[in-house]
């Protein structure tokens, strides 16, 4: 697992990426589309399934995510502020993770890595 400096967002495992996505809801975007805005409270946190995620400050490409990397989630359960724009590139699949299956997963996997990952998301 790997966290991104400045940001919330963490590069994981294959077979952590299997164990969530395998749980939650998965999009494909056709198209390049925002995801949330710097400044803003993202709604869902994502799972990159396949393709790419701009991080973007003041306008501004910092850093490209690509498969299997999590972000939104520590905002989310915070309340905080995203620190970056998000924006998802053509043909990009990603899952999404409410607050409620962020929530479950720490409930079922209390004593696993998935669910020890969400705790420490939430209070980093």
């Amino acid at each position: 697992m790997r966290k991104l400096e400045n940001g919330n967002v963490l590069t994981l495992d294959k077979n952590t990426v299997d164990e969530i996505s395998s749980h939650a809801d998965v999009h494909t975007y056709p198209l390049q589309s925002n995801l949330y805005y710097e400044g803003q409270i993202p709604v869902v946190g994502y799972l990159l399934l396949e393709g790419h995620i701009q991080l973007l400050k003041n306008k501004k490409v910092k850093s490209v995510l690509s498969k299997g990397t999590l972000l939104g989630v520590h905002e989310l359960m915070t309340n905080s502020p995203a620190q970056y724009s998000a924006q998802i590139l053509p043909n990009t699949k990603v899952c999404f993770l409410d607050k409620s299956t962020i929530l479950e997963f720490i409930h079922e996997h209390d004593t696993e890595d998935v669910g020890d990952l969400f705790k420490k998301l939430m209070i980093s």
